[in-house]
């Protein structure tokens, strides 16, 4: 049984809701196959195209989707670009900053999300998670956490 799959049983046979999101550390970045492979997370960073599609069909099986708007931290002009840094400079690729901690919404829930508040939280009221501009993995984690907002009012 694939991710998918299980994702899937969980929104029909245990809690009759497609009102789903997974907000979560996935240990790979948003473009990677465990988030956007149909057999596993099924996440799009297009919103228009989940909007007016929220499946798609492969090899006569249907897939759900998510939406997947921690993208959008991929090209800031500005740091943090993503949650967490991974400097190897001794790889001949080297992404620096991934964004392996993400939020994947499903359609049903995508008017009730507030894109405009998805952050990345650098600091608390008394402390900064951040040194020298990346995670401060020796005094906190070396993932910076995610915010985000549901609308309440507008969850059919």
């Amino acid at each position: 049984m694939t991710l998918h799959d299980l994702v899937k049983q969980a929104e029909e046979k245990t809690h009759n809701c497609k009102n789903t999101i997974a907000i979560g550390d996935y240990n790979a970045n948003p473009f990677e196959e465990s988030c956007i492979s149909a057999a596993f997370m099924h996440s799009t960073p297009f919103y228009e195209e989940i909007v007016d599609k929220h499946t798609r069909t492969i090899q006569g099986k249907v897939y759900q989707k998510f939406y997947n708007p921690t993208w959008k931290f991929f090209g800031n002009k500005k740091a943090p670009y993503a949650t967490y840094y991974y400097d190897n400079s001794g790889q001949m690729e080297n992404y620096c900053w991934n964004a392996f901690d993400q939020v994947l919404i499903r359609p049903t829930l995508m008017r009730a999300f507030d894109e405009e508040n998805l952050k990345i939280i650098t600091e608390t009221q008394t402390h900064s998670l951040i040194d020298g501009g990346k995670p401060n993995k020796t005094a906190y984690s070396d993932h910076l956490p995610l915010f985000c907002v549901l609308k309440e009012e507008l969850i059919i």
